[in-house]
């Protein structure tokens, strides 16, 4: 990902100290205008399961989401999630990928944490860096392009109502969640999807995100 937002996010997150992030959380969770901002967006990111993962082992909830500076975790579904992980890969044979419910917290918790430090960024150093990075893929990818990318992560890692059959994955796309376009939601979760494929510490848990077959059907590393 070559784009502004690419460079400059993953420069930030990445070289960011655990006591740094709590020292720039904390700051902002103290700037009333800061959060009533991202209160009234009322946009509720979820962490992205893959939709074959979701059938395999039955994920019918949410794990974990952010609405605001409000992180929900559902610890529950995570522990009854590792032991059906666990279970099907014991049955494959595959004793030394068993993981925890403390694994998938961790992976949850931290792609939530990068969702709101990215609403610290746009909101105070970049506003409108989603709706200029559309702009840009466009120019860059084209707009059929760049929306066969942005469809295929819909199909693949389906938002819930697009999961549920609520609403398809075309016209999830045309809408606006609060004030912002799902296009930019989804943008957004590409970025995402990416740092989690790169990181080596969550390598047991990549079927549920991996990036293989959006690797294989579009240009999305072109980015």
């Amino acid at each position: 990902m070559n784009f502004e937002l690419g460079v400059r996010l993953q420069w930030k997150l990445l070289g960011m100290k655990c006591n740094e992030i709590k020292k720039i959380c904390q700051e902002y969770m103290n700037k009333k205008n800061f959060l009533d901002a991202l209160f009234c967006e009322n946009i509720k990111y979820d962490f992205h399961v893959s939709n074959k993962s979701r059938s395999k082992y039955q994920i019918e909830e949410s794990l974990f989401s952010i609405t605001g500076d409000l992180i929900i975790a559902n610890f529950h579904q995570a522990r009854i999630l590792a032991s059906k992980i666990n279970e099907t890969r014991i049955r494959e044979n595959k004793q030394e990928h068993l993981t925890s419910a403390g694994q998938l917290n961790a992976l949850g918790l931290i792609h939530e944490i990068f969702h709101f430090l990215i609403r610290i960024y746009e909101e105070n150093e970049n506003p409108g860096v989603f709706s200029r990075g559309i702009n840009y893929l466009s120019q860059q990818l084209g707009i059929q392009g760049l929306n066969e990318i942005l469809l295929q992560f819909t199909k693949e890692f389906s938002p819930m109502q697009v999961y549920n059959r609520e609403i398809s994955a075309e016209k999830y796309l045309e809408n606006y969640t609060g004030n912002k376009s799902n296009k930019e939601i989804i943008l957004e979760e590409l970025l995402l999807l990416y740092l989690e494929n790169s990181n080596p510490a969550t390598a047991a848990l990549e079927e549920l995100y991996s990036n293989k077959t959006l690797v294989e059907k579009t240009n999305y590393l072109t980015f």
